[in-house]
């Protein structure tokens, strides 16, 4: 009822007579692109109903009522027939097949344009419409900037690309309407359940006053695009390396170009892009005008398909972000390195399983666990731990607190033939562990998060401000002549060795950089670490 009356607010039934299409950018669950449709296909309200009450009172006209329900399905036939463009999108997957399914349960779906896109992406396809969305509000998601995010785009796509258009924009009442520097030209409260809303229009504006709309995307060829002539550079530099290493996996650029922001992993024949989130003074359509020229260019060069180029988008890191699901497609490949073979998932987590840049660190791991009890904490996926029991390691055990990771370590010391009986997986928060732990170890790798505030886990944890009180217990669990490798991506660390008088320390973080890393040296940081005494 409520996207209904929205619509009808915006006269949305004249607009749809008249040809005009409707854009919904932000779809969720498909509520406004059903009712557009219903509306602009003169569907009778309740024509999908079977039985009414009143059709059992006694003077009930069935005739009359045959008559009545058979000229609105001919009219519901007409409209389906002469409808104007249904258009709806979201980023979001999950979106998308919801909206689908609602689609298709109202048998409408193959009358309404659905495209997974994200919404800097937008375009007119026409000269006349109204977009009607509903972004999120403050209420429904926690992170402020996500959502000042949305509003930025939204009035970039006002501004430069839909002056033609009716743009109507559902807020909250208290959501700052300041982000949009718009004017708009209605507005009208009411309520969605129990919150307080606003229905903002900005209506079509002149021709005159549309003049500086920006012109379409156009495709971008690979002799004109100067990020595939950086992927090219790069490649050239790299491939004797790859052939010669038998490297599979390898980063292969990383922001090189300022004006591109993404992060370019390969994996065998499938391309990952991770898209960093652009600095607040960047233009977010341009942005993403070239993020679409590394999606275009990207397949040619590298001489794959667009189905294998996997885009994720990597925003600042928060508590374990890193390790909420992106998506539910369970897609898994096997990948191989220096050997051995690892399950990496390219789709549903921000990473992807595996991390490229320790490539050195574990072959050391490798080279020093022969006949040694091997400790990883926060072991991630094992990976870690695969190569300390491909390297002889005489017992090993691998602490973390997510139930998934330990069991995708599992997967992968099954995948190399690993005596699952020689290998403990703990499932645990690692401070806690480490301070009940009365053992002793010959090698320990500690490559703790950079932050962390998860539930399941004792207090909250910052790596530069817990990492004295970390190392001192840690190194309690090393044995004669044990040996401490620590690591740390955290970009700002300051290891302060006064702090802990009685460990020794030696920087290995330029031996245990990868040629695919050295544009990047502040990737991670890495030490070995013995006690004094």
């Amino acid at each position: 009822n409520l996207a209904a009356a929205l619509l009808w607010q915006c006269g949305w039934p004249t607009k749809a007579q008249n040809g005009a299409a409707l854009l919904d950018p932000m779809c969720g669950s498909g509520t406004i692109l059903a009712e557009g449709l219903l509306m602009a296909a003169d569907w009778a309200p309740g024509l999908i109903r079977k039985n009414f009450g009143f059709q059992s009172w006694s003077g009930f006209d069935a005739g009359t009522w045959k008559r009545l329900r058979q000229e609105a399905i001919e009219r519901r036939a007409d409209g389906l027939d002469n409808l104007p463009p249904i258009i709806g999108g979201d980023h979001a997957d999950q979106a998308i097949e919801q909206t689908k399914y609602n689609l298709q349960k109202l048998g409408i779906l193959d009358h309404v344009l659905l495209e997974p896109k994200e919404l800097a992406l937008w375009e007119p396809n026409q000269d006349k419409g109204l977009l009607l969305c509903d972004p999120p509000y403050g209420e429904r998601i926690g992170q402020t900037h996500e959502i000042k995010k949305i509003y930025r785009i939204l009035a970039q796509l006002r501004q430069q690309r839909f002056l033609n258009w009716e743009f109507s924009v559902i807020l909250a009442e208290e959501s700052p309407w300041e982000e949009f520097q718009l004017r708009y030209d209605k507005r009208h409260p009411f309520r969605n359940g129990s919150i307080p809303c606003q229905l903002y229009r900005m209506l079509p504006k002149p021709l005159s006053e549309s003049s500086s709309q920006k012109p379409s995307i156009d495709p971008v060829s690979v002799n004109d695009s100067a990020f595939a002539q950086r992927l090219k550079k790069n490649l050239r530099r790299l491939q004797p390396w790859v052939k010669k290493e038998k490297i599979q996996c390898y980063r292969l650029y990383d922001k090189d170009i300022p004006e591109y922001g993404v992060a370019v992993d390969v994996y065998g024949q499938q391309i990952q892009i991770q898209e960093y989130d652009p600095p607040k003074n960047i233009n977010l359509l341009a942005a993403e005008k070239r993020l679409l020229e590394v999606l275009q260019v990207i397949p040619e060069v590298m001489d794959c398909k667009s189905e294998s180029v996997i885009l994720k988008k990597r925003k600042r890191q928060t508590g374990l972000n890193q390790y909420d699901r992106l998506a539910q497609n369970q897609e898994r490949l096997v990948i191989e390195e220096g050997g051995l073979k690892f399950w990496v998932n390219l789709r549903d987590y921000l990473d992807t399983g595996i991390f490229l840049d320790h490539r050195l660190t574990r072959s050391l791991i490798r080279e020093m666990a022969d006949n040694k009890r091997f400790l990883n904490l926060f072991c991630y996926t094992g990976t870690g731990t695969v190569y300390a029991a491909t390297g002889g390691a005489k017992s090993t055990v691998s602490v973390d607190l997510s139930g998934n990771y330990l069991g995708w370590a599992k997967d992968n010391f099954s995948l190399n033939n690993l005596d699952l009986g020689k290998h403990l997986l703990v499932k645990a928060d690692c401070r806690e562990w480490i301070a009940n732990q009365k053992g002793t170890f010959d090698l320990i790798f500690l490559d703790p998060p950079t932050f962390s505030n998860s539930k399941s886990m004792m207090g909250t944890w910052d790596v530069q401000r817990d990492y004295v009180e970390m190392l001192n217990q840690v190194s309690r669990l090393l044995g004669k002549n044990g040996v401490l490798l620590f690591s740390t991506n955290n970009r700002k660390f300051k290891l302060d060795q006064d702090s802990l008088p009685n460990l020794h320390f030696q920087g290995l973080s330029s031996e245990l950089l990868p040629p695919d890393f050295a544009r990047n040296p502040k990737i991670h940081q890495v030490w070995k670490i013995q006690r004094m005494n």
